[in-house]
């Protein structure tokens, strides 16, 4: 982590305090919206309905994961669906930045 933040140990140490659970859904989170950002900007061939698509499906998906958590015995977390869509804005973010290259 050290190398890609360019040696900045207060982001290094910043990462590290974040629990694990809540970068995996903020990974989930971009990963979902990125990709179904990508896929609804070729469908339509609109890229802000794309975008906002793609971080709905994102958010939707934390959503129906925590839905899901509270119908069978999970654990049900504010910061868990936070966490998935603050990567869906990342996700939907990274591709548009991607497709201004």
């Amino acid at each position: 982590v050290r190398e890609i933040l360019g040696g900045n140990q207060r982001m290094t140490l910043a990462v590290a305090a974040i629990p694990k659970d809540k970068l995996q859904h903020f990974g989930a989170g971009a990963v979902i919206a990125g990709f179904g950002a990508a896929v609804m900007v070729l469908l339509t061939g609109d890229t802000a309905l794309g975008l906002a698509l793609g971080f709905a499906l994102g958010a939707g998906a934390g959503l129906l994961k925590e839905l899901y958590d509270s119908k069978h015995g999970g654990h049900v977390e504010l910061k868990d669906y936070l966490a998935t869509a603050a990567g869906s804005g990342a996700g939907v973010l990274a591709f548009l930045a991607v497709m201004a290259v």
